[in-house]
């Protein structure tokens, strides 16, 4: 378990009669609406700025959305979309996306075009006494204000991403805040950067990455950022008993097992679907270091990391600890040079691994062939369980996809599949969006009774997170019930 908010959920929260303290797998737990949020800058031409729907294309391959007539920047899927967002918020904002927009400050890497547009959403809020949620707007209401949320500014406030916000960021910023509020009511009447900064934390250390709608044999992706005020109150593990997805802008949070009480629910701030080192390089920013036992417990980073016993046929996962070296307990082999070799390929392709993702290569050929090497290493000496061979595997597919070659990139995802069946909760992200990837390409690739398998799998864990009548449940259904009625053709033939 680790703290980020420092108090007690059931503190903060007003469950309602009707809503339980315990909670099985499945219930949802919150219900959240953002108290502000704000569409990435990349994805305002391509979606709406107030649903962050994605735009339709027409027959030219175009997007069509409204644009905003005064910044000539933000668009709308409606005129529905635009009326609520100029009366919530963008009247207020529009001359600063309107000169941001003429002076292509948005081009600027130092701008941090995305980081002022929360910033501006939140002055907006200031301006107008808004601290705290509306009516309806998170289930089980919540006492939380915007205030009440943790910064650690005196942390952050000599990191390098500090810093260059200091001397490069916010001497571009103040004259645009004083576009929206004239009068220096927010940010003009505080002790300068100091409050900037302190704004910068609360951002950095509450606010969540809204995804892309999670739709069948469809990639997710991050649309934007949101504060949502109720369940930032919820502290991480990468072990997490609650899994989080967005339905549009809003925020649900549901049990993946049974959880005793509010207080001891957990969310992932992170993808458990990547190395430890990752995990804890992205969790830096919430200033703590992760002590659940997925980062901490050898035993299970053992298990994790297990290789091959070196009997032909034999198809035992052995743990990459001294435990390894005990007799197989399937076919009573002692594996000790066998140990000592795994511990040193894991070991060089840990170190491959990291610096392939902190490099991130260009797509080619002549990467593809380097991965399927070091997964070709891997695979003589790792057992196809191992989580450092599934990463691999994640590596590689997406690279198969861009260079056309589906079968193959179909082929690498069911071997990643393995490893993360046997090591993520059911409920993870990253394995129900490789299941449905899996339930859809294998109409293609894969016989009747595979396909059915996968969208059956899908379909049980689908309707657990999202509910029986998600869109998603019901494409899983429809699926189920072709392959069930084809298989029955076949036998009947």
């Amino acid at each position: 378990m680790t703290t980020k908010s420092g108090g007690s959920t059931s503190a903060d929260l007003q469950p309602v009669p009707e809503c339980p303290l315990k909670y099985a797998a499945g219930d949802v737990i919150m219900r959240s609406r953002p108290w502000v949020y704000s569409l990435k800058v990349k994805h305002i031409l391509t979606h709406c700025y107030r649903c962050m729907e994605k735009f339709p294309l027409d027959m030219k391959g175009n997007t069509k959305g409204r644009k905003c007539g005064g910044c000539a920047c933000a668009r709308y899927c409606s005129r529905k979309c635009q009326n609520a967002d100029w009366k919530d918020r963008h009247k207020l904002e529009c001359p600063v996306m309107k000169r941001a927009t003429r002076d292509r400050l948005f081009d600027s890497k130092s701008f941090h075009g995305d980081l002022l547009l929360m910033y501006i959403k939140i002055q907006i809020k200031l301006m107008k006494g808004e601290l705290e949620d509306g009516p309806g707007d998170c289930v089980p209401p919540t006492n939380r204000t915007f205030l009440h949320l943790l910064s650690h500014r005196e942390k952050i406030s000599e990191t390098e991403e500090a810093i260059q916000l200091r001397t490069e960021t916010f001497p571009q910023w103040r004259s645009l805040f004083e576009v929206v509020d004239p009068a220096g009511q927010t940010f003009r009447k505080n002790d300068g950067d100091e409050f900037l900064l302190e704004i910068f934390g609360k951002f950095r250390i509450n606010s969540f990455g809204i995804m892309s709608p999670f739709k069948v044999g469809h990639s997710q992706y991050q649309v934007g950022y949101g504060i949502y005020l109720g369940p930032s109150v919820f502290d991480h593990s990468c072990d997490a008993n609650a899994t989080q997805f967005f339905d549009r802008t809003a925020l649900v949070i549901r049990a993946n097992r049974n959880i005793s009480t509010l207080h001891d629910v957990r969310i992932s701030y992170v993808s458990a679907w990547d190395s430890i080192i990752q995990r804890q390089a992205v969790l830096e920013k919430y200033c703590f270091q992760c002590t659940c036992a997925l980062c901490q417990d050898e035993e299970i980073i053992a298990e994790q990391s297990a290789f091959k016993c070196g009997t032909d046929n034999c198809s035992m996962a052995l743990p990459l600890n001294d435990r390894g070296r005990l007799p197989c307990e399937q076919c009573g082999r002692i594996n000790d040079s066998e140990l000592q070799v795994a511990i040193a390929v894991t070991k060089a392709l840990r170190e491959e691994y990291e610096r392939l993702r902190r490099e991130q290569p260009a797509t080619s050929f002549k990467y593809l062939e380097y991965l399927q090497q070091l997964s070709g290493l891997a695979e003589k000496f790792l057992h196809p369980t191992n989580f450092l061979l599934g990463l691999f595997y994640s590596l590689t597919a997406p690279v198969l996809l861009k260079l056309k070659m589906k079968e193959e990139a179909f082929k690498c995802v069911c071997k990643a599949v393995l490893p993360m069946r046997s090591h993520l909760n059911k409920y993870d992200p990253a394995l129900l969006s490789y299941l449905t990837h899996l339930a859809v390409w294998s109409l293609e690739f894969a016989p009747l009774n595979q396909v059915d398998y996968y969208a059956n799998e899908c379909l049980t864990q689908v309707e657990q997170l999202c509910g029986h009548d998600h869109p998603n449940s019901k494409e899983l259904r429809k699926l189920a019930e072709h392959c069930q009625i084809a298989t029955d053709m076949v036998h009947s033939l």
